[in-house]
């Protein structure tokens, strides 16, 4: 029953966002669609050092892999980044 896992979505209540501290080069690429803009951000930023970061800013966001398309397909292609 993966759907009694999912909850109210990838994005909970607890969620991170991008914020005047946040590396000046990061891309947003999807918000949580909570009320009073209390969505999740997913970003992914290059480092210095020739890495990348992706963060989905919200702790049920695993639960969402499987259920989610957009959320599965988003994560598919930032792993082929990753990996290519």
């Amino acid at each position: 029953m993966l759907h009694a896992r999912y909850g109210d979505g990838a994005s909970g209540h607890e969620t991170d966002k991008v914020s005047p501290s946040s590396p000046k080069n990061v891309e947003l690429l999807a918000k949580g669609l909570n009320p009073d803009d209390g969505g999740a951000h997913m970003v992914y930023f290059d480092t210095p050092g020739g890495g990348a970061v992706f963060s989905v800013g919200s702790i049920t966001f695993p639960t969402a892999l499987l259920c989610d398309e957009p959320c599965s397909q988003i994560t598919a292609n930032v792993l082929r980044r990753f990996l290519g």
